[in-house]
C-alpha cells in the first residue's frame, strides 16, 4: 500500500475519498514542481542575459553582478527544491504496510 493513501486511510475517510485525496496531493506536488522549474528556467535565462549585457558600454558592473548573484541564486534554490519535491513525492509513494489496520 503506498504510504500516502496509509496516512489518509488512518484519517478515518473512505478508500475513494483517500484515493481523492491523494491524487490531489500529487497534483499538488507536481503543480509545485512545475511552478520552481518555470522559476529556475526564467532565471537561468535573465542569468545569460545580463552575462552578455557585461559587455555593454557604460555598464554597472555592480548593479550587474548583484544581479547575477540573485539569479544565481535562485538557481540554485530551485534545484534544491526540485530536489525536496521528489523526495516528498518519493516518500509519499513508497510501499509500505497498512499502519492503520
Amino acid at each position: 500500500m503506498k504510504k500516502i493513501l496509509s496516512i489518509l486511510r488512518g484519517k478515518k475517510q473512505t478508500e475513494r475519498l483517500s484515493e481523492l485525496r491523494s491524487q490531489e496531493i500529487m497534483r499538488a506536488l507536481d503543480s509545485a514542481l512545475n511552478n520552481v522549474e518555470e522559476q529556475k528556467v526564467l532565471a537561468d535565462i535573465r542569468y545569460h542575459e545580463e552575462i552578455n549585457n557585461l559587455g555593454d558600454d557604460g555598464v554597472n558592473y555592480k548593479s550587474k553582478i548583484n544581479q547575477l548573484i540573485e539569479y544565481k541564486e535562485t538557481i540554485i534554490n530551485a534545484d534544491n527544491t526540485i530536489q525536496a519535491i521528489n523526495e516528498i513525492k518519493k516518500d509519499l509513494d513508497s510501499e509500505v504496510e497498512d499502519i492503520n489496520p
